[in-house]
């Protein structure tokens, strides 16, 4: 007997249908709250049986009037509830129906413009459509049906909330689930250890009996047969329910067939490249067996390749001898592409590289590429959104050589399936002029040699050994403060040529879904770097990164995070290069080996690796402007004025923040990207780091940032265009103070010392209190990460 809920179903519909009778919706909407949804749903059995003769009901053809109150009445779906949902997860159940509530694009607009504007720009608007509405019924028992709920009941109900705004809800009784008693695996005892078909059967004893569980397990013990050679197996299942005792079991059979193995090869397709080119990327050979993980990696390999624009296998059915048809179509195998841009830090750029991908035959990659940077710098250093280079000209007036380009040229041979189709190895030989702005210029020739093999499907770790004769030519504060080495002969021989020879373990894993800009997906990769005596290298140290990033769709728009970690220790007592270490003893590391971090790929509320640890730099004539003169050795670098108090004697603006790089570091960042209009879309982000001379240092956070912001980014084909504000938090920093003395008619660099003869520390203010002066505005091509 149908009672309540179901009953008020039919009399709604039979009220609706006599004319001239007419109650109206808001009075019906409310009776039918009070009755369906207070009161509990009282279907003892509902079957999907039932639902179909409701579904029937609502078919009957009304009279034209009705018809025409439907047409004109689409109210829009203001909101969508489901009420008794406990057992399954709700955000798939609103997935499985057609019925949508409208929806704000993204937590930004929801948070800022969709509480005041209903525009289409800000909103997916969805309207209520009553015949997929009683549709959504069948399609909630079915979802409840499929995962072990046989006897779960729905009800519906539509409240007016304005003239054309209605909230729908959905009322579910779940009932009592169907339990699994046990899923059976048999026909495949000699192929599959028990172990094996216990992990593929589910779902287990004691859970709802989901047909979907059950389904998957079928195609994984098919993908298990296949993988051992059983490529034409037969799986089949069958199901057992207990209704009255809530039970149920399965068992899925085996028909193993025969073995298969590979018959011949065919590939069709090749104009310019000889048939060993595919050959080399694939997995399968003839007389193998024909597994799951060869096939399928096989294709994956000739896609990645870059060989080919299309690719795909096919083999004959049904036979233990496949044969193999492997179909292609090459693309180009020689490429020139030149590329310009400009960053506000390294003004323009240009690149232009040369790609062969089948060099002397072999499918051997030849590339060769240059980079050109830091071009019209003088001209452009501090002129609209350009950065000024932290170096003036009142100190160590050598800043000319920081304006001059940079550049780096390489040659690359790389030999795909070096031994096997797993293994690659690659030569290349390189050099280049690089410049961290106002901290030191690296000149650099070496080569290197690299073995890579994928150890696991899409992880692929290098061995390599790099020799490069490099030569730091940097300041000799940079030395005398980052090192404490400040004797100028130490200094000259830190900044002669040396050899930088690692030997360099990689591991990476990149899963995303596009590589210009990634929604879904994660990347990772751990580096270890050990340099030393044996490894013909002047600067000994061992360094330790690893870095992930993961992505994933979220209200309308992407999350993306990112973490650094990075730790580098110099090995015993310091460079071969300077025959021992500074003056306390300490061990060197090579500069292009410490951490970094601010700028554009970094923490965006700071300039150009300007976040860490640092030092102020003073010139001589402003110490003597406050009555300290040489050799600086009782200096009250934060002497109020007279006419002022409060206000420092020496303003901020005489004194420069120079980075000096850190041994350990942490960093993260976190960033919301939402489409705006077309390719535009903006991003908010918080970035941060924590940087120290020691892991103690940087655990302890000694220099450590939080910076927000915002930013915006145009989709084109060479990737996203971006422009990123990041803002500043931090106000003051307590920092030692350097300047320069000439003794004997050398210049050397020395620390200030304060009048109780201990180092003197200045509070340095770097940003004003305004918001504005806080701001600092990068522009780049490409995701920040």
């Amino acid at each position: 007997m149908l009672r309540t809920s179901f009953a008020l179903q039919l009399l709604s519909i039979a009220v609706r249908r006599i004319a001239p009778l007419r109650i109206p919706a808001r009075l019906l909407a409310r009776f039918r709250i009070a009755v369906g949804v207070v009161m509990p749903l009282h279907l003892s059995r509902l079957r999907l049986q039932a639902a179909l003769v409701v579904l029937l009901a609502y078919g009957v053809p009304a009279p034209l009037s009705a018809q025409n109150d439907a047409t004109r009445s689409r109210p829009e779906v203001q909101k969508l509830e489901f009420r008794g949902v406990e057992n399954v997860s709700e955000e798939e159940l609103r997935e499985s129906i057609a019925t949508r509530q409208s929806t704000c694009r993204n937590i930004v607009f929801r948070a800022l413009l969709c509480p005041f504007s209903k525009s289409g720009r800000f909103w997916d608007r969805h309207f209520l459509d009553r015949l997929e509405l009683r549709r959504d019924v069948v399609r909630i028992q079915a979802f409840y049906w499929l995962r072990g709920y046989r006897e779960a009941q729905v009800d519906t109900l539509v409240v007016e909330e304005d003239d054309d705004e209605v909230t729908v809800v959905f009322g579910v009784r779940e009932g009592e689930a169907t339990l699994t008693e046990g899923i059976e695996v048999s026909g495949a005892d000699s192929l599959l250890s028990p172990a094996t078909r216990e992990r593929l059967a589910r779902p287990r004893p004691g859970e709802p009996f989901n047909y979907l569980l059950l389904d998957s397990s079928r195609v994984a013990v098919q993908n298990a047969l296949w993988q051992r050679g059983y490529a034409d197996a037969i799986v089949d299942t069958s199901t057992a329910v207990r209704q009255a005792a809530h039970l149920a079991s399965a068992q899925i059979r085996v028909t193993p067939r025969w073995p298969t193995r590979v018959g011949s090869i065919t590939i069709t397709g090749l104009r310019e490249l000889e048939p060993a080119a595919v050959r080399r990327r694939l997995l399968l050979s003839e007389g193998d067996d024909f597994t799951r993980d060869a096939a399928f990696e096989s294709q994956r390999r000739l896609y990645e390749s870059g060989l080919f624009r299309r690719a795909t296998l096919t083999t004959n059915q049904n036979d233990s001898i496949r044969n193999v048809l492997v179909t292609v179509e090459e693309a180009d195998l020689r490429a020139v592409e030149v590329r310009a841009g400009f960053s506000t830090m390294d003004f323009v750029q240009t690149s232009a590289s040369f790609v062969h991908q089948n060099f002397l035959g072999g499918t051997r990659r030849f590339e060769a590429s240059g980079i050109l940077g830091n071009l019209l710098a003088e001209t452009l250093e501090d002129q609209f959104i350009f950065s000024t280079l932290p170096f003036p000209e009142t100190f160590e007036g050598d800043r000319a050589r920081f304006m001059r380009p940079t550049w780096q040229v390489s040659v690359d041979v790389t030999q795909p399936a070096a031994g096997s189709p797993r293994n690659t190895l690659s030569l290349a030989g390189f050099a280049h002029r690089r410049s961290a702005p106002g901290v030191y210029i690296d000149k650099g020739l070496g080569a290197d040699l690299t073995f890579t093999r994928e150890v696991v499907l899409r992880v692929p770790v290098s061995l390599g050994y790099t020799y490069e004769v490099s030569r730091v030519d940097a300041g000799s504060l940079y030395f005398c403060v980052n090192f404490n080495v400040c004797d100028p002969r130490t200094v000259a021989s830190l900044q002669s040529r040396a050899a930088l020879s690692p030997v360099v373990l990689t591991a990476q894993s990149f899963r995303w879904n596009d590589a210009l800009n990634p929604t879904r997906g994660y990347t990772a990769q751990v580096r270890l770097e050990h340099a030393s005596n044996a490894t013909l290298s002047d600067f000994t140290y061992n360094r330790a990164t690893a870095e992930g990033t993961a992505y994933r769709p979220l209200g309308g728009g992407t999350l993306a995070a990112r973490v650094r970690l990075g730790v580098v220790s110099a090995i015993g007592s310091g460079s071969t290069a300077i025959g021992g270490g500074d003056l306390l003893g300490r061990a060197i590391v090579h500069p292009r080996k410490v951490f970094f971090a601010g700028g554009s790929r970094s923490v965006r509320g700071f300039g150009e690796n300007l976040l860490g640890p640092k030092i102020l730099t003073i010139p001589p004539s402003a110490l003597d402007s406050i009555g300290c003169s040489y050799p600086y050795e009782s200096c009250n670098v934060n002497q109020d004025s007279a006419e002022n108090p409060g206000e420092p004697l020496l303003a901020n603006n005489r004194f420069t923040a120079r980075p000096l790089g850190a041994r350990a570091v942490v960093e993260g960042s976190v960033e919301y990207r939402f489409p705006l209009a077309g390719p535009v879309e903006a991003a908010v982000f918080v970035d941060g780091a924590i940087l120290g001379n020691s892991i103690a240092d940087a655990v302890a956070g000694l220099d450590a940032a939080l910076t927000p912001g915002l930013g915006i980014r145009y989709l084109s084909p060479v990737g996203p265009i971006r422009v990123d504000v990041g803002f500043n938090p931090t106000l003051e920093e307590l920092l030692p103070v350097a300047t320069q003395l000439e003794q004997n008619g050398v210049e050397q660099l020395a620390l200030v010392r304060a009048p109780d003869g201990e180092v003197a520390y200045r509070r340095f203010t770097t940003y004003s209190r305004s918001l504005l002066s806080r701001a600092v505005l990068h522009l780049s091509i490409g995701q920040a990460f």
